[in-house]
């Protein structure tokens, strides 16, 4: 595929998709003269974005051996409204439920963390809420707040917020997804206003990065005893760079600028995201001007953006794989592994990758991301094998009963184009194989009853760790095992002593197990880990990340016409 050298970007920092093409970014401009101290454990290698080098291929060469560009860039200017068309919407703004692609984008928005990913700076974490924190010890770490934070509703931040967001997390009664990050915390207390305390249960290697991550966006605590959670939920309050004003379901969601966040102003006044699912009809919103951002831009779109004289286009290889679910324990045709391992032997994923990706993905060698911790480079790629495939079904025992690989039609980039290819590659080796198609809404409601046969899902590596991914998305704190897909008590063993120990060896050895029995065992698959495109106007600089959060703030966004 011929592209313009001249607009189509490329973002090429260190990722598990693409190891090996690095560059360096632009330091944030936080407005924080305070440095994390003491004891803090480096944040694990992890996938991170660039500063924007022209390039046509994966293998772009860093913008520093690029030449300087002869005109005077452009002054930055605040914009009245910044329009981003979207593929989907989360089903509400719960911080500690909607986990998926579409909500922590909409989270990224509204809240902040105690501390921050630099994701121009090798991931770094930087201050935030936090302004510094320490190691008391093995099991606590303290942390110190920032002066004169304000959430939305004119209310000041304190360690009590902090306490009530991480206390509501381990409540089990608040059936949080969330838990799984932070099942380690044994309390978390308040000792003055601006000091918060955290104590595991035993040592964590991550807790820092947990606290920069998913399922940690700080709440107010009188905001959500007052409105009461379901309320909460559908008209939030954060301490983030913008504040929550409207939500039309099935239209848009309207955000403007926190007038008294504490970091520097952002460069649009209000966000409007526009829900857009057709691709077609958000590629011509933006070639028309009727956007400023499109997300979820396919492959076989870029081409028509780059044509353009007022768009272009950016690119980030994630720190996301998409991957498939199989339901081991509640549909007996996938009871026998040997079943779900043949299904796995029929999908021709480098085929996948030419015709849907036009080869802007990769297959990954097992479920991991390279660079990080935990990954093995002498890991077997995952293989493709029909003959083998075939056999191995039938020695499971399986009958011919329908398989139906529900999908929604949008809500992952080509997952509904890669169902219909890997339902009839299925079909080639003796599966009864069929897809339905349904919006993610009720897709949700029939997984919460445990419901499906086979589905498409994507794993981010929120930690740079296993633990972030293998163990989140698949471990027993996670609605997969919660709602009876998948039960392996050698693979949670596993995952339990590797998240409380500081042995960096045994955590390595665990995790080389817990990969094993996934493809053993079979509960699901991978298959390969996408370039993710979006389409902006020209005039509008903004970086994706590789994971999906949505980062409006000053130093990430500027506007120039």
């Amino acid at each position: 595929m011929r592209m313009s050298r001249r607009h189509f970007t490329v973002l090429m920092l260190g990722t598990a998709a693409l190891a090996g093409c690095q560059q360096a970014g632009p330091a944030p401009t936080a407005k924080t003269d305070a440095k994390p101290v003491d004891g803090k454990p480096a944040a694990p290698a992890a996938a991170a974005p660039a500063t924007t080098a022209p390039a046509t291929k994966t293998d772009a060469k860093p913008a520093a051996d690029a030449k300087p560009a002869v005109a005077a860039p452009a002054k930055p200017q605040q914009k009245d409204n910044l329009t981003i068309a979207v593929a989907g919407e989360p089903n509400s703004l719960d911080t500690t439920n909607e986990l998926g692609n579409v909500g922590v984008r909409m989270h990224y928005v509204f809240h902040d963390t105690l501390m921050r990913r630099d994701f121009f700076d090798g991931n770094k974490l930087v201050p935030s809420l936090a302004t510094a924190w320490k190691r008391l010890d093995d099991v606590t770490l303290e942390l110190k707040l920032r002066d004169g934070v304000e959430f939305h509703d004119g209310s000041k931040l304190t360690s009590e917020d902090v306490k009530y967001t991480f206390d509501r997390i381990m409540d089990p009664a608040a059936r949080s997804e969330a838990t799984g990050y932070f099942a380690v915390l044994g309390k978390v207390d308040a000792p003055d206003p601006q000091t918060v305390r955290i104590t595991t249960k035993s040592p964590d290697p991550l807790l820092e990065q947990r606290l920069a991550s998913y399922g940690s966006w700080i709440l107010p605590k009188a905001a959500v005893e007052r409105m009461g959670w379901e309320k909460f939920v559908q008209a939030p309050v954060g301490a983030g760079p913008y504040k929550f004003v409207e939500w039309k379901r099935e239209a848009q969601l309207i955000a403007e600028a926190h007038d008294r966040y504490w970091d520097a102003a952002p460069a649009a006044k209000r966000l409007t995201f526009r829900l857009i699912p057709e691709t077609s009809t958000r590629v011509s919103a933006l070639l028309a001007g009727e956007v400023d951002i499109i997300t979820n831009l396919p492959p076989d779109q870029v081409e028509t953006v780059e044509a353009s004289i007022d768009a272009y286009v950016k690119a980030v290889p994630l720190a996301n794989a998409h991957v498939l679910r199989y339901n081991t324990l509640g549909f007996p045709p996938l009871a026998d592994a040997r079943v779900r391992r043949g299904m796995n032997l029929a999908i021709d994923r480098e085929v996948l990758v030419k015709s849907l990706w036009r080869g802007r993905a990769t297959v990954p060698n097992g479920f991991q991301f390279a660079g990080e911790f935990g990954s093995n480079p002498d890991r077997p790629k995952l293989e493709f094998n029909p003959d083998k495939a075939k056999a191995m079904i039938q020695e499971g025992g399986y009958t011919g009963d329908p398989v139906i690989f529900r999908t929604s039609p949008v809500y992952y980039s080509n997952g509904r184009q890669a169902a219909e290819a890997i339902v009839e590659m299925w079909k080639k080796v003796g599966l009864n194989a069929q897809i339905e198609v349904a919006e993610q809404a009720a897709l949700g409601k029939l997984d919460e009853a445990g419901g499906l046969h086979v589905t498409n899902w994507s794993a981010t590596s929120a930690l740079g760790d296993p633990d972030g991914y293998l163990w989140r998305n698949w471990g027993p704190d996670n609605n997969f095992q919660k709602r009876g897909y998948w039960k392996p008590d050698e693979f949670n063993k596993l995952g339990q002593e590797a998240r409380s120990i500081l042995d960096q060896q045994r955590r390595y050895a665990s995790y080389q197990r817990m990969m094993d029995i996934f493809e053993e065992d079979a509960p699901g698959t991978v298959l390969y880990i996408p370039l993710e495109s979006y389409g902006l106007k020209k005039g509008v600089d903004w970086t994706p990340y590789p994971i999906y959060y949505f980062d409006p703030r000053a130093y990430n966004l500027k506007v120039t016409r």
